[in-house]
């Protein structure tokens, strides 16, 4: 059964045809590793499973013995007249489809696709429309695009049938009202001799008291189908016909699109599926997609019309085409590119000198998670549960580091803030890296105003100091100063390409500025390797947990480490506990410390220009 069409190819495809063929080939791709799908998958496995918990009189169909059997044992139970099934398989005019729930109620059938995406009920399917367009809104045409599929398939399996679609979707508008939710799902991951992970998921809480949770929102989204229906059956129709007989590469002309290409992989066999469909001109360097925001150019054709003509330089853009605030970046980006130097903005001495010391440079780690583990808490609701601040007294004292890190089961947002409360307080200048602590502390504001969190939580100089701190109204001040803004209007580096992420920012600094390395206070970081500078984040110790190699150095890896070493398996294993802290505390720590060390090098310069 290689020349079925499944609804994962189908997704695939609808994103760029071509991808079907390398994903029929197993070309690698960068989803494989990609942590951040990872832990989606475990929240969406667990949303899955408590879905069936709803269903007590379904019956799953296992699929150990291969698709064959999985289709051959739903065909069964499917004459019954009235049976509710979960992942049951059904094959028909070459496409294949895993249905998560299906009931069937006599003649009518009810597809229920379930999705780990929040969804808020009070808009009900209103937020699925694009108002002025009266189309489908791009975030969630996937997602309707996948039920639409499957009843397709269903309809033409049972073409005298009713069918009707549904989505069910954790519901952001409901709290749980039980504490450590989360924990009633042991999830346990293996992995398949295709290198997909697989999970398993047992429910080991009170069944009768998940009944009565209401945060899972079953909707109707039949309505949405029957509008991409048509759509739908034309694609899958092109798509079934490369699949026939021999498979056949669908060309699709590439474009501003191909980006983000998941088959951009460099592996030793050599099969890279993007450099395949874009050959030479994958190559060039300085590439145009190495440009500030490149896809609005020109209302967004511009970079399309420029690779259909084969130019994808950086410096095939011409000036006139650079317009408004992202053009004056695009502007510097190129001109310094080419003349491979650094640029300061000659208003940046001002800006620099507004800063109010004590300097206080702060980076905040979260978690979310579909399934709430504290009660009173939505589906994805943030907990903060880490942070770290380095402070400079002057521009010349070495930082004072302190930091948070909560490692117990509990919700721990309003300690998290007391004490930053504490160790910042009302003087000086807050440093953040983009608008995120900010949106962080608003949450934390609103939360000790909720009665369901906040309990018998009652703390007015906390209420105070965020009303002080950050920025709750949109006409509202706040001491804190974003310095990817700073970076993005004041500085450019052409080794940060495009990019202002302090991942990219840092090493173009830590690399060319020697200096930096010597500082007592830095040298930790100076690491080398075959005569390069490592870059600091590559350089973060990785140690052996539990039985595999583990390390921390970007979000998605310090929401795992959290979630294992507080809710996971390894919660009461006190050595294990400590491993991870250890780590995150490393990785926090050097997200204030790049803070510290891009500030320094920036007034360490203007100073030497005699501009400060």
């Amino acid at each position: 059964m290689t020349n079925y069409l499944s609804k994962s190819d189908f997704k695939v495809a609808k994103e760029c045809a071509t991808k079907l063929y390398y994903k029929k080939q197993g070309y690698p791709n960068t989803k494989e590793a990609n942590k951040y799908l990872q832990l989606l998958a475990e929240g969406g496995y667990i949303v899955g499973k408590m879905a069936q918990l709803l269903y007590p009189e379904g019956i799953e169909i296992k699929s150990e013995k291969g698709p064959k059997e999985a289709i051959k044992e739903t065909e069964e139970l499917l004459k019954q007249e009235n049976i509710t099934l979960f992942e049951p398989e059904i094959n028909i005019n070459n496409k294949l489809i895993r249905i998560d729930i299906l009931e069937k109620r006599g003649n009518v059938f009810n597809l229920i696709e379930v999705k780990a995406k929040s969804f808020d009920g009070k808009l009900k399917n209103q937020q699925f429309w694009n108002r002025r367009s009266d189309e489908i809104k791009t975030d969630w045409k996937p997602y309707l695009e996948d039920v639409a599929f499957q009843v397709m398939a269903l309809k033409e399996k049972f073409p005298k049938a009713q069918i009707n679609g549904f989505l069910m979707m954790p519901d952001k508008s409901k709290a749980t009202n039980i504490d450590g939710l989360a924990k009633w799902f042991h999830i346990s991951e293996s992995e398949r001799s295709n290198k997909l992970r697989d999970y398993q998921v047992d429910f080991v809480g009170d069944l009768d008291e998940l009944h009565k949770e209401e945060f899972l929102a079953l909707v109707n989204v039949s309505t949405e189908v029957d509008y991409l229906m048509i759509d739908v059956q034309e694609s899958s129709n092109l798509f079934i016909e490369s699949l026939k007989d021999e498979l056949i590469k669908i060309e699709v002309p590439i474009s501003k699109s191909c980006k983000g290409c998941e088959y951009n992989v460099n592996e030793v066999e050599g099969r890279n599926g993007y450099k395949e469909c874009w050959k030479q001109l994958a190559d060039v360097n300085p590439h145009i997609f190495d440009l500030y925001y490149a896809g609005t150019l020109g209302k967004g054709q511009l970079v399309d019309n420029l690779i259909h003509e084969k130019k994808v330089s950086l410096y095939d853009i011409q000036e006139e085409d650079l317009t408004g605030i992202k053009g004056n970046r695009q502007k510097v980006q190129i001109e310094y590119t080419k003349k491979n130097e650094e640029w300061f903005h000659p208003d940046f001495e001002n800006i620099l000198k507004s800063l109010e010391f004590p300097l206080h440079f702060i980076d905040f780690e979260t978690y979310q998670s579909a399934i709430p583990y504290h009660k009173g808490m939505r589906p994805y609701e943030r907990v903060a549960f880490q942070w770290s601040c380095h402070t400079l007294e002057r521009p010349d004292s070495e930082p004072i580091h302190k930091e948070f890190l909560n490692i117990e089961d509990l919700f721990p947002n309003f300690q998290f803030a007391e004490s930053l409360m504490e160790a910042i307080g009302y003087k000086g200048t807050i440093l953040i890296w983009s608008s995120y602590e900010n949106a962080i502390l608003k949450d934390i504001y609103n939360q000790a105003n909720n009665c369901k969190l906040a309990l018998n939580y009652n703390n007015p100089e906390l209420i105070k100091w965020l009303k002080n701190t950050a920025k709750l109204e949109k006409d509202d001040d706040m001491r804190m100063v974003d310095l990817n803004k700073l970076c993005l209007q004041y500085y450019f580096h052409p080794e940060m390409k495009g990019k202002t992420s302090i991942k990219y920012v840092l090493p173009a600094i830590w690399n060319n500025n020697p200096y930096l390395h010597k500082i007592g206070w830095l040298r930790k970081y100076y690491k080398e390797e075959d005569g390069e500078v490592i870059n600091p984040y590559k350089a973060l110790e990785q140690i052996e947990i539990a039985g595999s190699s583990e390390e921390v150095r970007e979000g998605t890896g310090a929401m795992k480490a959290y979630e294992d070493m507080v809710y996971g398996v390894n919660a009461n294993n006190p050595e294990i506990k400590t491993q991870w802290a250890s780590l995150l505390k490393e990785y926090c720590k050097l997200d204030t410390i790049a803070m510290t060390v891009i500030w320094k090098y920036w007034f360490d310069s203007l100073s030497e220009k005699n501009l400060i």
